[in-house]
C-alpha cells in the first residue's frame, strides 16, 4: 500500500523543458457552454505554481471528457482551454491531437512558459483500454509526469495507470491530488461514528461496487435517485413507469436481504411526474404511469432524523432530477439541513459538484471531492494502484 507521506510532491520536482500534467477538465457542456468550471478551477493551483517555480518550463495539459466513441466535437476539449485562457489570464494553445507529429511540432514550437492542451485523450480507444504504446507516444511529448486528476486515480486509462511507469524517478503528485489523498485519509482511515453515507444518481450498475464497499465500512447507508427504484422494485415494491435495471434486480434482492444489507435505507415517497404531465407527492405503490422525478417530504424528513445524530456525512450522488424545479427540492432540503449539522461533511464526484454548485450548497460541506468512483475506492482501500508510481 502506498503510504501518504511516500507521495512525491511538486516541492521535489526538478524544473525541466517539458511537463506532462494529467488533470481532470470532465467538466459538464452543453451546446457548447459550460455547465460548471469546478473541477478546471480545482486544477489552477498545481498549474499557477508549476509557472512560478519553473518559468521556462512548457506545460502540456492532458484531460479526458465525457464518454466519446472516438472524434466527437460535442465533447471537444476546445471549451475548455478557452475558459482555461480566461482563468490564467494567458493564451492557452490547444492541439487538435493527442499523440503523433502534431503535438510534438506544437510543443517544440511553443515559446518557454508556455501551456498547451491536447485533445480530448478518450478520442483514442487506447486510452481507456490502458494500451503501453498508447501511453508510450504521451510520454514522447514531456519530460517529467504529474498526476493531478483524482477523480480517475481508480481506473487504468493508459494517461494514469501506464504513463508514470514510463518516468519512474519522475512522476509526481499535483496539489490536488495530494490534498484529497490527505483529507480522505484523514476523514475515512476511521470515521467518527455515526458514519453516513448518501449514495444517489441514475445508474445502479455504475454505483454498485460503491455501496458494496460502503456497507463494510458506513453504519447507514441511504440510498436514493433514480437508482433507488431498483432496490425498491427487488423488494417488491410498485414503482410505476420509473426506470429500473431489470438485469440488477436479483443482484438488488441479495444485498438487501444481506446481513450489510440492514444497514440500507430507501425512500418512503416521491415526487412523480404523471402521465400527463401533471406533478404529485405519492408513497407506495407508485400508479402506473407515474415516473419518480425527486424525494418527498416524508423521506426528506427520515433521512434529516438519520442525519441528525452523524458525526460523519459522505454524499455521492443527486437525489432527484435536480435539473428541473421542483424536482431539486429534495436535494436542496437535504443541503440546507447538512449546513446546520455539526459534522464532517463531504461530497463528492462530478454531478454531485454540479448538483452542489446548481444549488449553492458549497457552503454546506467540509470539502468537495473531485472523485466519485476514486473517492470512495480509496476510503474503501485506502489506496488507489495508481499511486504507487507517485510514490518515493
Amino acid at each position: 500500500m502506498t503510504q501518504l507521506n511516500e507521495l512525491k510532491t511538486l516541492s521535489k520536482m526538478p524544473c525541466e523543458d517539458t511537463v506532462l500534467l494529467r488533470v481532470d477538465l470532465n467538466v459538464p457542456i452543453k451546446n457548447g457552454i459550460i455547465l460548471d468550471d469546478s473541477k478546471i478551477r480545482a486544477c489552477l493551483p498545481t498549474i499557477e505554481f508549476l509557472q512560478a517555480k519553473c518559468k521556462d518550463t512548457k506545460i502540456v495539459l492532458m484531460s479526458h471528457l465525457g464518454r466519446p466513441d472516438g472524434s466527437d466535437d460535442k465533447l471537444s476539449l476546445k471549451p475548455v482551454q478557452e475558459r482555461l485562457s480566461e482563468l490564467l489570464a494567458k493564451e492557452v494553445l490547444f492541439c487538435k491531437e493527442s499523440i503523433g507529429p502534431e503535438p510534438k511540432f506544437m510543443i517544440r514550437e511553443a515559446k518557454s512558459g508556455s501551456v498547451l492542451l491536447l485533445e480530448n485523450l478518450r478520442y483514442y480507444p487506447e486510452e481507456k483500454k490502458g494500451d503501453y504504446n498508447f501511453a508510450k507516444q504521451l510520454s514522447e511529448l514531456g519530460d517529467v509526469y504529474i498526476n493531478d486528476a483524482f477523480a480517475v486515480c481508480h481506473r487504468n486509462d493508459a494517461s494514469i495507470a501506464v504513463l508514470p511507469e514510463l518516468f519512474p524517478k519522475l512522476s509526481f503528485a499535483g496539489f490536488l491530488l495530494d490534498k484529497e489523498i490527505l483529507l480522505l485519509t484523514r476523514t475515512f482511515k476511521k470515521p467518527e461514528p455515526p458514519f453516513v453515507a448518501i449514495i444517489g444518481g441514475s445508474k445502479l450498475s455504475s454505483k454498485l461496487p460503491l455501496i458494496e464497499s460502503l456497507l463494510e465500512k458506513a453504519d447507514t447507508v441511504i440510498i436514493s435517485g433514480l437508482m433507488a427504484y431498483t432496490f425498491l422494485k427487488a423488494r417488491g415494491e410498485e414503482v410505476g413507469h420509473t426506470e429500473i435495471e431489470e438485469e440488477f434486480l436479483e443482484q438488488a434482492r441479495k444485498i438487501l436481504l444481506s446481513r450489510e444489507g440492514r444497514k440500507i435505507v430507501l425512500s418512503v415517497d416521491q415526487i412523480c411526474k404523471t402521465q400527463s404531465g401533471s406533478i404529485t407527492e405519492v408513497g407506495f405503490p407508485i400508479p402506473d404511469g407515474a415516473v419518480a422525478c425527486d424525494i418527498g417530504p416524508q423521506s426528506v424528513e427520515l433521512f434529516k432524523k438519520i442525519l441528525s445524530t452523524s458525526k460523519t456525512v459522505l454524499w455521492n450522488g443527486p437525489l432527484g432530477i435536480f435539473e428541473e424545479p421542483p424536482f431539486d427540492e429534495g436535494s436542496r432540503s437535504l443541503i440546507q439541513f447538512l449546513d446546520g449539522l455539526k459534522a464532517t461533511k463531504i461530497a463528492g464526484g462530478g454531478d454531485t459538484l454540479h448538483m452542489v454548485e446548481a444549488l449553492a450548497g458549497k457552503h454546506a460541506f467540509s470539502w468537495l471531492s473531485t472523485g466519485g468512483g476514486a473517492m470512495v475506492e480509496f476510503i474503501t482501500h485506502m489506496d488507489l494502484p495508481s499511486l504507487r508510481w507517485l510514490s518515493e
